[in-house]
């Protein structure tokens, strides 16, 4: 479902909204905007194509200015986004920020994978900054450096692995639970992985330089260079409902082929889904 000022629309599948342009999409027909697997694009313009084969269609949704996006297991701010339905990922440029959970990630260039609704992976380059927020004892754990990927397993982290100048800012707490300073350190490659999202092991590879810095205030307010953190601009759901003006356009042909046209199918697209099968 499409929704804003202004539409474009032609017969190859093109539609461009603009003035507070909303998309939702879903996978089965249904404007009930509770559903799980929801996805909402909000921008000043968005520009929808399709890439039709005769076996498949693939629907490539861009965002300009302003551009919001929120699912159930990711949440986006941008200057400008591309959406691949077929591959399930988001592409994110400028100002580029996204959220997971307790996670942000912010970098110029953002690219996560979503399979089946939960998020699969996240890629951002160059100098990408990644904040994770430990609720138990409210510290900002950081990492940055000029590559991060992320991988994520049933939508919980499992691994980050930043390479090139690698930098990291680790909050600990002692067998209570409570804050117990925080390991500094930097290396070529920061490897860390996780387990139901919490941290089970950290590898720095290559020539490392670090220490350990006791509790204190000082250590609490502890921030590396590029710190970002704006829970404030995560999107939420949207609480609005988008009402259909009109009933859906059926998939099905409600008109006869023309014959001639039948005959160029059964020559040139065999395949076409529009041919009877036998």
């Amino acid at each position: 479902m499409i929704k804003g000022q202004y539409l474009e629309a032609d017969s190859t599948g093109r539609r461009l909204l603009e003035g507070n342009a909303w998309l939702k999409s879903f996978q089965q027909d249904t404007a009930d905007t509770a559903q799980t697997d929801t996805t909402h694009i909000r921008a000043k313009t968005i520009l929808s194509k399709e890439q039709r084969t005769p076996a498949d269609t693939t629907a490539i949704v861009y965002g300009y200015e302003d551009v919001r996006i929120w699912s159930p297991s990711f949440a986006s701010v941008s200057d400008t986004s591309k959406y691949t339905d077929s591959t399930e990922t988001f592409e994110l440029w400028s100002n580029a920020k996204s959220w997971h959970k307790q996670v942000q990630l912010t970098g110029p260039y953002i690219r996560a994978k979503i399979i089946n609704g939960d998020i699969d992976s996240l890629i951002s380059h160059p100098r990408p900054f990644s904040v994770q927020q430990d609720t138990s004892i409210n510290r900002l754990n950081q990492i940055t450096g000029d590559t991060l990927h992320a991988d994520f397993k049933e939508g919980s982290l499992s691994e980050i692995y930043v390479f090139g100048n690698s930098k990291l800012l680790r909050f600990t707490k002692n067998d209570q639970d409570e804050p117990d300073g925080a390991v500094d350190l930097s290396a070529p490659n920061i490897r860390i992985f996780f387990e139901d999202g919490e941290l089970t092991r950290m590898k720095a590879i290559g020539t490392v330089n670090g220490s350990y810095l006791p509790e204190s205030e000082q250590t609490k307010k502890r921030r590396l260079d590029g710190f970002s953190w704006n829970p404030e601009q995560r999107p939420q759901r949207p609480k609005d409902k988008m009402k259909r003006r009109f009933p859906p356009i059926r998939e099905e042909l409600f008109f006869e082929l023309p014959h001639r046209f039948i005959r160029h199918l059964k020559k040139n697209h065999p395949d076409s889904k529009w041919l009877e099968k036998d």
